[in-house]
């Protein structure tokens, strides 16, 4: 019960990206369940323009606002229990409780709604029950290509129209196939929603199909297919299930195959279209700021145009039982070894299913858990290892997924394979057990913190469970479990003959020696140490307040107390400048090994206790670091308000940076240095900083060079820490379901100590971002990587500038669906799956451009695509609707992104840090209006200078070259056309 839409961490010492997926790359995922799913390109999701959180350099983007380290998933086998569980009935601290509305319509469409005006905001979403198990082998990626049609018009909506309507409309409109579903939704300013009914319902009715758009389709498809085929998890998540399912359609990838996907046809398109895309077969699902007694009859009225037709019965495979082990072993181009390893289990609604997601949670769920103790903490000969139950509509996996370097898989392997099995066999401890209960239950009202959680909680109850009480039930079920509960399904499961073991190892690896029998041996000889070592035991049996209180503590320390009771939440946000720009070439690296430092201990806590007290109170701790900024973050339910606040305070004031810890997460550091190859995207953002900046912090890798981190110490944490953790450094948030007095006074108390020694900007390291930028870089990777990535763009503006607002409008004019990127390079010319244009501050000028990933024999016409549309921005003003629809567009989803208390408060701290005032989210709709198209030509030309403009190139080197270049000049300079 994890949230949704998740990426997965490249390592330990990052945050996870949240926002601004720049409105080209489909984020691939798994679903609630770990169910894939692939989401169509066109929204963002944003936490805020602008704002300096760390945002990996796997992210496409390099840099800009983040979510809190997670206690949630993984791409592609994300790490979640089971479903979209969200609503947690009557909860005690006040959730709002009415019961969803259900109609069948004469049609047999059904339609829920439910009302919630904590936010002036909805979620429109239509469910069609059907996915890629509904394919037949010859036509796998039917289903995913049908999800990408829909937004290429209907019989009343031209290519582009639907997003541009959307978005004129201030919303974001998006889509994800899984095996069960494809799952249209549309998230908007509520006082919009009567035009995204018409839309999605025209979508669903009406989809056109041309030819011409169904053949560029395909070729963006082909794009997406290979972009997965370069990343390792993708390649082995693949082959595992492969191996897996060996009937179900659960085995094939829900993307489609190269060659299935080349040989569909329109009148393929049109049959599927006309055989699932019934109202019989579709759930319509609305949630927010609505009067259900109003939009019900008005539904019905539009939807019921629909006309009905007869559903065909489903007829999925079922997978035979697994009674003998399978391993499958793929070598490739990686920089660590991947492991994904598996047993069957049985679908969603069966009673074991409660009990098995709280062996998942205890396996392998956070830093308490038993894997994570064993393999990182003990050991630590993995960058990462999770646990989770997968549970779909058919039988799933419990499923356990780790990362390491090569030489310590053996190892890990067997230590994993003996905690398994072992735990078959140990009883639970009564904290352990409580732990893992409430953290799965605490996710209920995690996931309530905004409308399409809410929306896709209902669809998923509907349209998978087919119970909207699944919920309820399930809850009774859970706090209902026992620790001879999680034993028995230990048992009755986690078979030696009911594995499956997928590893994928780098070309590189040495042991040649190493076979699918090797890896099933390995398994015989853990299950036979584990029944040794047990051979005597015996079988056992509301509306959210808008004011912000500032105080400034002792010592000069600002604090914003924000109160919003909506949901039970409370989150807390203590930020300081500092971050890559006050770094120089010796100390790079060092605030973010700090940053990533601040939760292994303190003088009263080890990592261990810290862990464990956090997510025994259901809640989330995590350290971080920005370009320019350091600092702490939490989340837990209000109930807990003062024992987090304790621990929060105990980390933010007596970092002990412990030598043990420290070594451990410097060989982690190392690790994702030497694996960032592994996301070309990563890699030609960074390749694109250096050029822009060689002479400034800007310009240097955020985690550091493995020189740099080799050589830092304890002291140098230490020292590095206490010169920016100084009251008048210090900006804390707090938001959420607390009141202003206990705030202020829980602050004033448990941060008394912070110490008020004054802080001083190294101005001296900033000299360098003066200067220019330098030649064009390109960089060469394996030739077996398939795609090629460049970024072109120049410097960008400072947090404070006015011209921040302009730049915002620019970006959404070239982005999104509705976009004339999108519109121009993936939907006319099919020239890629990834386009996006981005914007990003800082304390010094950040960044503007484009990003794009294509086919290497495509890069000349991109680039020069690229090229011709920010001439056009250059030259010619910005027609009055386009304009509108960029301004509506930014206005409304950035309502939306304000839903959660963790990003409230990440906006009012990080304005308050960086000189722009801590209410100033509450003028950014009206200074978004306030641009003109002159602004837009204005900030176009003075920030899209061809003379002052980067280009950088990652692509596969040629057959003849030697592996690993270096960056070097590209051949010609950038010019504007």
């Amino acid at each position: 019960m994890r949230s949704h839409l998740i990426a997965r961490p490249t390592a330990e010492v990052s945050n996870l990206p949240c926002c601004r997926n720049p409105r080209g790359p489909r984020i691939k995922v798994r679903d609630k369940r770990g169910e894939p799913v692939h989401q169509d390109p066109g929204s963002r999701p944003l936490c805020a323009p602008g704002r300096d959180e760390v945002l990996p350099e796997s992210h496409p983007l390099g840099a800009g606002c983040a979510r809190e380290r997670s206690r949630r998933g993984r791409i592609l086998l994300a790490a979640s229990p089971i479903v979209f569980l969200a609503l947690l009935i009557c909860c005690q601290q006040g959730v709002a409780d009415a019961a969803p509305i259900r109609r069948v319509l004469p049609n047999g469409m059904t339609v829920i709604l439910k009302p919630n005006s904590a936010a002036p905001v909805v979620s429109i979403q239509v469910w069609v029950k059907t996915g890629s198990t509904d394919e037949q082998d010859g036509e796998a990626g039917i289903a995913h290509l049908h999800e990408h049609m829909l937004f290429k018009g209907t019989t009343s909506r031209g290519v582009g129209q639907i997003a541009r309507e959307v978005e004129a409309a201030g919303g974001e409109i998006n889509a994800y196939t899984s095996w069960e579903n494809t799952v249209y939704f549309i998230n908007m300013a509520s006082r919009f929603m009567d035009a995204g009914v018409d839309i999605l319902a025209d979508i669903i009715h009406n989809a056109s199909f041309h030819p011409a758009e169904l053949e560029k389709e395909k070729e963006v498809v082909l794009e997406e297919i290979r972009r997965s085929k370069d990343v390792p998890e993708s390649r082995l998540a693949e082959a595992f299930l492969a191996k897996a399912y060996t009937v179900h359609p659960y085995g094939r990838p829900v993307i489609g195959l190269e060659e299935t996907v080349r040989k569909v046809t329109r009148e393929d398109i049109l049959r599927f279209y006309g055989k699932w895309y019934i109202p019989e077969n579709m759930v319509w699902v609305m949630t927010g700021d609505f009067d259900a007694d109003r939009l019900l009859p008005r539904l019905e009225a539009r939807l019921g145009k629909i006309p009905a037709r007869k559903l065909p019965v489903s007829a999925h495979l079922q997978e035979p039982s697994q009674n003998r082990p399978r391993a499958v072993l793929l070598r490739g181009e990686a920089k660590q070894a991947h492991l994904e390893l598996g047993f069957h289990i049985p679908q969603l609604t069966h009673e074991d299913v409660p009990a098995l997601d709280v062996l998942a949670q205890v396996l392998g769920h956070g830093r308490s858990s038993r894997l994570y103790r064993a393999l990182r903490m003990n050991k630590r000969i993995v960058s990462s290892v999770q646990a989770y139950s997968m549970t779909p509509k058919d039988p799933g996996m419990m499923l356990v997924s780790s990362d390491m370097d090569t030489e310590d898989l053996g190892e890990a392997l067997h230590t994993i394979l003996k905690e398994l099995y072992q735990t078959a066999r140990q009883p639970l401890g009564d904290e352990e057990l409580r732990r893992a209960r409430l953290q799965i239950e605490s996710d209920f009202i995690y996931q309530q913190e905004t409308v399409g959680g809410q929306a896709r909680e209902l669809g998923y109850y509907e349209a998978i469970a087919g119970d909207l009480d699944f919920g309820q039930k399930y809850l009774a079920a859970l706090r209902a479990v026992r620790g001879e509960d999680v034993l028995r399904v230990a048992r009755k499961y986690l078979e030696p003959s009911n594995i499956t073991i997928g590893v994928l190892l780098p070309h590189a690896a040495q042991d040649r020696a190493l076979t699918e029998t090797a890896l099933l041996e390995s398994a015989a000889r853990a299950y036979s140490e584990v029944q040794a070592l047990f051979a005597d035991q015996r079988p056992l049996q509301g509306q959210a307040e808008d004011a912000i209180r500032r105080v400034e503590l002792p010592g000069g320390a600002r604090l914003l107390v924000k109160e919003d009771h909506a949901v039970p939440l409370v989150s807390l946000r203590a930020v300081f400048l500092g971050g890559l720009l006050t770094e120089n070439e010796e100390t790079n690296g060092i605030s973010n090994f700090t940053g990533s430092m601040l939760t292994m201990g303190t003088s009263s806590r080890s990592a261990a206790r810290i862990a464990n007290e956090i997510e025994s109170l259901a809640g989330s701790l995590s350290g971080f670091s920005g370009r320019d900024s350091l600092g702490l973050s939490a989340e837990s339910l209000s109930s807990n308000f003062l024992p987090a606040f304790e621990l929060f305070a105990d980390v933010l004031l007596h970092p002990s940076f412990p030598q043990e810890e420290l070594e451990k997460k410097r060989k982690d550091i190392l690790s994702a240095i030497r694996t960032r190859e592994d996301n070309l995207a990563g890699l030609v953002f960074q390749l694109f900083w250096k050029g822009l900046y060689p002479r400034c912090p800007y310009g240097m890798d955020p985690l550091g060079t493995a020189e740099t981190i080799g050589k830092m110490t304890r002291e140098d944490l230490a020292a590095y820490y206490r010169r920016h953790a100084v009251s008048d450094n210090l900006v804390l948030a707090i938001v959420g379901d607390v009141s202003t007095q206990e705030g202020v006074e829980t602050a004033k108390r448990l941060l008394a100590e912070m110490p008020r020694a004054s802080f001083q900007r190294p101005a001296e390291s900033w000299d360098g971002c003066k200067g220019g930028p330098t030649p064009d870089l390109k960089r060469e990777v394996s030739a077996e990587k398939l795609q090629a990535h460049l970024v072109l763009g120049g410097r960008g503006a400072v947090h404070a500038d006015p011209d921040r607002y302009s730049l915002s409008v620019m970006d959404a004019i070239l982005s999104g669906q509705g976009g004339r990127l999108f519109l121009q390079l993936r939907d006319e010319q099919s020239l890629a799956y990834s386009v996006s244009s981005f914007t990003r501050e800082g304390m010094e000028p950040g960044a503007v451009g484009v990003y794009i990933a294509t086919s290497p024999s495509k890069r000349d016409v991109a680039i020069r695509g690229i090229k011709s549309q920010l001439l056009r921005l250059r030259e010619t003003e910005v027609p009055a609707e386009e304009l509108e629809r960029a301004k509506r567009y930014l206005t409304g989803t950035f309502e939306l992104g304000l839903q959660t208390h963790s990003a409230q408060a990440a906006v009012i701290a990080f304005d308050e840090l960086y000189g722009l005032g801590y209410d100033s989210y509450k003028h950014y709709a009206a200074r978004i209006q306030a641009v003109t198209a002159q602004d837009v030509r204005r900030v176009a030309r003075k920030y899209l200078d061809p003379d002052r403009m980067v280009e950088a190139v990652v692509l596969p080197q040629a057959p003849s070259h030697a592996a690993g270049h270096e960056a070097t000049p590209v051949s010609s300079p950038v010019q504007a056309h």
